[in-house]
């Protein structure tokens, strides 16, 4: 067992992307993903947290291993639903979104760490959605 947990928040397209392999059309509303992320096992679970408006969904996923862009690689490969924003796997130049968000300098991108945990000190830290999230999703609920 891993002695720290890890828990994110990621905003995605409602639709499969075409730009990207994936045998998933409707996504289930929570579900295990195991796939190699840079040649490691990689395993991470998600729960559709909630629809945003008709084009985006929320996820809450947490990381069973600890690999390098791994809930990033995970929602755009197993999942064909790459992260907004995402600067390695968002085609942001064609995303709707790019026009809803604060001028990007490919920092910033719809993936939060909400959750750390460490059982064995009794630590468990929670942390807000990013302040410039919440006008993009009002907005998205309205779509």
């Amino acid at each position: 067992t891993r002695r720290v947990q890890k828990q994110y928040k990621a905003l995605v397209p409602f639709e499969v992307q075409k730009n990207f392999d994936s045998n998933m059309g409707e996504m289930q509303s929570a579900g295990v993903i195991n796939k190699t992320v840079g040649g490691k096992q990689a395993i991470s679970l998600y729960k559709i947290a909630q629809k945003v408006g008709s084009s985006a969904l929320l996820l809450d996923i947490e990381t069973k291993t600890g690999r390098k862009h791994q809930v990033r690689v995970h929602c755009a490969s197993a999942l064909g639903r790459p992260i907004f924003l995402d600067p390695l796997y968002d085609d942001s130049e064609k995303s709707y979104i790019i026009h809803k968000a604060p001028k990007n300098d490919g920092k910033q991108f719809f993936l939060h760490a909400s959750t750390l945990t460490i059982n064995e000190f009794g630590i468990k830290i929670r942390s807000e959605f990013p302040v410039w999230w919440k006008p993009i999703l009002t907005k998205l609920e309205k779509t």
